[in-house]
């Protein structure tokens, strides 16, 4: 099970919907062709784990799958990782998910009742009568938006999954350097992210549709969100500029390192060899087709291809 150690920056709110402070965090695999793509809340993971598992393979090749890690134990991820099994994983920039994260935690939390002894929401069991009142007179905000605003305030960040430091969904048997060969780090700004997965998951013509889609910007809830950011992790200081929350800096420190490490693209001849193979520099290919009795030229080709080496 994918366990959180709790820290400082902890709201009321995580331990309520955690009480054992565990998380879920989903992957999509392809068993056939050995690809996990670790997808991770508010980095469009609703998408890829709607998505993926409606494309279409050989009748022999099977589909993707949303597993939960928790159910893996630690030899089965090694044994994956041993049998070299590519991990894919989607990072964002941290500010920008935190806004996205924020925003969604606000409007969830409209539906919620409060308990003042606590200072936190739980959520309330839904009747027919409660909500056709939804359906006719939506909340947009909740009724106690100042507790948000308080945590918020004294440095207490982490809400729920979708403001949770993005680390915790990277699989700690990844993290040493010399798993770099079956890892990769994709920042979700990439421009042309669609196109570098069309390799990946060997679909030519993919075309990513975009699910659970932010409401406009101009919503009372993204208006009021942003201007938390604004106030509490973002500020400006006396001469106008911005300047980020040093706290939020260290609650947030291993996520800002790993989206510094994402992959940077280039143009470059064996791209798509570098892809399949996880990334690695151009000696280190060489070393491999050393190692395997292979012509550089060949084993760039054969990768290109597909094909297992």
């Amino acid at each position: 099970m994918s366990m959180v150690k709790e820290n400082n920056y902890f709201t009321p709110f995580y331990r309520a919907l955690h009480p054992k402070m565990d998380f879920l965090g989903e992957w999509c695999v392809h068993f056939h062709y050995k690809v996990v793509l670790v997808t991770i809340n508010k980095n469009a993971g609703t998408t890829f784990r709607q998505y993926l598992p409606t494309l279409e393979y050989g009748e022999d090749d099977g589909k993707y799958e949303i597993i939960d890690p928790r159910t893996l134990t630690t030899d089965q991820i090694q044994e994956m990782v041993d049998d070299c099994y590519q991990f894919f994983i989607i990072l964002r920039d941290p500010k920008t998910r935190y806004l996205s994260g924020l925003t969604e935690f606000i409007r969830a939390t409209a539906g919620w009742k409060y308990n003042p002894e606590v200072k936190y929401f739980t959520p309330i069991r839904k009747t027919y009568a409660r909500e056709k009142k939804w359906k006719n007179e939506p909340p947009l905000l909740p009724e106690h938006l100042d507790i948000i605003e308080e945590n918020l305030a004294n440095n207490k960040f982490i809400f729920d999954d979708h403001t949770l430091p993005q680390y915790h969904s990277y699989p700690e048997i990844l993290f040493p350097t010399c798993r770099t060969h079956v890892r990769e780090l994709w920042k979700l700004e990439t421009p042309d992210l669609n196109e570098r997965l069309k390799t990946v998951l060997s679909q030519p013509d993919l075309q990513l549709p975009h699910y659970n889609k932010s409401e406009s910007k101009d919503d009372i809830v993204n208006k009021t969100a942003l201007d938390l950011y604004n106030k509490y992790i973002e500020p400006r200081n006396f001469w106008g500029q911005r300047k980020v929350n040093e706290e939020f800096l260290k609650c947030y420190e291993k996520d800002f390192k790993l989206y510094e490490t994402c992959r940077v693209f280039k143009d470059n001849p064996i791209v798509a060899a570098e892809i399949n193979l996880g990334w690695q520099k151009e000696e280190e290919l060489k070393e491999i087709a050393k190692q395997k009795n292979l012509d550089y030229n060949e084993l760039i080709e054969q990768v290109k291809q597909g094909r297992r080496i």
